[in-house]
């Protein structure tokens, strides 16, 4: 499907898509600020705050800072078990989990972060950012706590809330999940968070930049400075998200060394909700994901059917772009109001959790686009290697 405005047109990956994403796009293809940029929609697409998600498009003179949304950076990441875990320490698993892993909107007690290794990390993401595109990424003092604690003021974040951020999962479709590869019989283990209340912030302060008509040249819009300074910022929360994975991953495993001494043999990063700097014109993915050639990259696809393993076929049509997961074919408040809790209860017959209550309903398979229908339509932009089931799944409730 290809839909044309007065600036660009839109090339969408599949027919089932909702009229309110459809009303998204013609909108989107008639701004000023959109002129000649060409935007694809996966086979995920559907309408989000601000922007489709499943959206993706080379990266112009101006930006929307809405289009990448609030939990910049946002990740999957899976970490293969050098030995697999046994279905006797399913539940124990789960309740250390929740005890070391924050969820919903808590956060941890005290900041009991290596902070030295924490700055290293983020300047070290930071320089191969600024060095792939040094004419966006604005040039930093070395970030430190006292940077820190200038941009929290920046961006009104409490600077302890930034600390003790780090390590936990959040809520809605967040999750951590062990699962059994389809392939080898592998265990993995998944996590799905982001930025936390950082990237949120970062967001709600360059909208309000974009969204001045003394400062923009386009209202909604960024461009010159004010384009540089965001991507900065984004940078740096895409860091931060990256280093809770590493936080959680690190928390995580120190529980399965206990239960059966397993470690972390391989890992697979995959971020959505981001400008990627990789590409030879950066590329603004929103739950979209890298899919450029040879790239290793993971696709969930609900709480019961798993996940995809993936390499990337650096397909141009798509922009070497994936969707990142199977999209929602229902709104949050419509899954609670039209979705059976039985229907819900039977679909995750075999998958051990405790998650799975009145409270995460609008998590349930049924929210989400058919698993073989995503899997069939991805067919051009990556190969499937093997399907990583799930056998626990945890995630914040909220019941």
């Amino acid at each position: 499907m290809i839909i044309k405005g007065k600036s660009t047109e839109a090339l969408i990956f599949t027919d089932n898509i909702e009229e309110e994403a459809v009303k998204w796009i013609k909108e989107l293809c008639n701004q000023e600020g959109m002129a000649g940029i060409p935007v694809v929609q996966m086979p995920d697409v559907h309408s989000g705050n601000g922007c489709n998600v499943g959206t993706a498009y080379p990266v112009g003179e101006y930006v929307n800072p809405d289009h990448v949304g609030g939990d910049i950076g946002c990740t999957i990441s899976m970490h293969r078990l050098s030995s697999p875990l046994s279905g006797n320490d399913f539940a124990l698993l789960d309740h250390r989990i929740r005890e070391a892993i924050p969820m919903g909107t808590d956060i941890c007690m005290k900041n009991s972060l290596n902070e030295k290794e924490m700055f290293r990390f983020i300047n070290s993401r930071y320089m191969q950012a600024r060095s792939a595109a040094p004419n966006l990424v604005a040039e930093l003092p070395r970030i430190d706590a006292r940077f820190i604690s200038d941009f929290c003021r920046r961006i009104k974040l409490q600077e302890g809330v930034f600390y003790k951020s780090i390590g936990t999962l959040g809520g809605g479709n967040h999750f951590i999940e062990y699962g059994e590869d389809t392939a080898d019989g592998s265990g993995w283990l998944t996590i799905h968070c982001g930025s936390r209340n950082l990237g949120v912030k970062v967001a709600s302060y360059w909208h309000g930049v974009a969204q001045n008509p003394r400062r923009a040249k386009l209202v909604g819009y960024l461009w010159g400075d004010a384009l540089q300074g965001y991507l900065s910022d984004m940078v740096i929360a895409r860091a931060y998200a990256l280093y809770n994975h590493h936080i959680i991953r690190d928390r995580v495993f120190a529980i399965l060394r206990k239960l059966c001494k397993a470690k972390c043999s391989e890992s697979i990063f995959t971020t959505h909700n981001y400008i990627s700097f990789a590409d030879e014109v950066p590329v603004l993915r929103k739950g979209a994901v890298d899919a450029s050639e040879g790239v290793r990259l993971a696709i969930p696809l609900n709480m019961r059917d798993g996940i995809a393993i993936c390499t990337g076929k650096g397909n141009p049509q798509w922009l070497r772009t994936a969707p990142h997961g199977a999209g929602r074919i229902m709104s949050r408040a419509q899954a609670r109001k039209n979705l059976s809790m039985d229907e819900y209860l039977a679909s995750m017959q075999g998958i051990y959790s405790t998650s799975v209550d009145s409270g995460t309903l609008d998590e349930s398979p049924m929210a989400y686009k058919p698993a073989e229908e995503i899997l069939r339509l991805i067919e051009p932009t990556v190969n499937v290697q093997s399907i990583v089931r799930p056998l626990i799944n945890i995630k914040h409730s909220g019941e």
